[in-house]
């Protein structure tokens, strides 16, 4: 049987997103119950997934757009700035695009198929923490009703305030408290996985519509990749760690998140934190041959 999962993601600035969420919706060892998005522009985030998931053929899952700010209020100088925030794909959904986002709101959505489907699913955290943190805030049965919570996230034990975990880092710390199964993929492991030149030249030259879709959002989002020599597939951590944990060593340690002054948005190790598996290590070979074999199948 399937891994049913969850998918919560900022779809649409960095690229791994959108290949994470390929990736899951064509492994025939996960069925992806929901996309919801998070952390600013989250209508035009949820409608970029909801068309590669209609180019995939998987149009039928619901795409929902959830909160679009952290939980904390942020001040004028911030708030300015997401005002004028644009995701870096969003020129992939075009006019006529018949993509579109469910009516019911992401934390919503969650809640309702973690009661359809009781302790069956994991909730795959690709970005801010932000609709987890609300799920579990307005729901606190929440910790009954799911079977993990698997993020990409965090630098342990690094000193990097990685940029999931530090866009909302009271979100991070309310959703590291929970006790539920939790795994975290750091940021220091799961940049192993890159993508090419050789395996971007395939997804170019593959006919599917789902590997055009790719292309085009990778050439959208490559004037803003900066150093990186390719797409950093960081987001697709969670999602093999949720079918097979041996693609990772872990560790298991006790987190928490740093809140206030200089070292707002770290993640550290503290005696009152709850247990989660830590990646320490992980196959990154394997793992960048899996996805795109899963991305190239017919």
């Amino acid at each position: 049987m399937p891994h049913k999962i969850i998918i919560d993601t900022d779809y649409g600035d960095d690229i791994d997103d959108a290949i994470a969420v390929s990736f899951a919706a064509k492994w025939p060892e996960v069925e992806v119950l929901a996309v919801t998005t998070c952390h600013v522009c989250v209508r035009e985030r949820a409608l970029m997934a909801a068309k590669q998931l209609r180019l995939l053929g998987a149009g039928h899952i619901p795409c929902a757009a959830g909160l679009p700010r952290p939980l904390a209020p942020a001040d004028a100088d911030t708030e300015r700035r997401f005002a004028e925030r644009q995701p870096a794909t969003f020129g992939f959904v075009e006019e006529g695009d018949s993509a579109h986002v469910s009516a019911t709101e992401a934390v919503d959505l969650i809640h309702r198929l973690l009661q359809a489907h009781l302790g069956q699913v994991t909730l795959v955290a690709i970005g801010p923490l932000t609709n987890v943190a609300a799920l579990f805030q307005r729901h606190p049965d929440t910790v009954d009703l799911v079977k993990a919570v698997a993020m990409m996230g965090g630098d342990f034990p690094g000193q990097r305030k990685e940029y999931n975990i530090a866009c909302d880092p009271e979100a991070a710390a309310k959703v590291f408290a929970q006790p539920v199964a939790k795994f975290l993929g750091t940021w220091d492991v799961t940049r192993r996985v890159v993508m090419g030149q050789a395996e971007i030249n395939a997804l170019r030259a593959s006919p599917l519509p789902a590997c055009q879709g790719l292309v085009r959002q990778i050439d959208l989002w490559w004037p803003r990749k900066g150093a990186k020599t390719g797409p950093v597939v960081y987001d697709i951590a969670p999602i093999l760690w949720t079918v097979d944990p041996s693609f990772f060593t872990c560790r298991a340690h006790r987190l928490d998140v740093v809140v206030q002054g200089a070292d707002r948005g770290r993640t550290v190790e503290s005696p009152q934190g709850h247990v989660m598996d830590v990646s320490m290590d992980m196959r990154d070979k394997d793992a960048l041959d899996l996805l795109m074999k899963t991305l190239l199948k017919p």
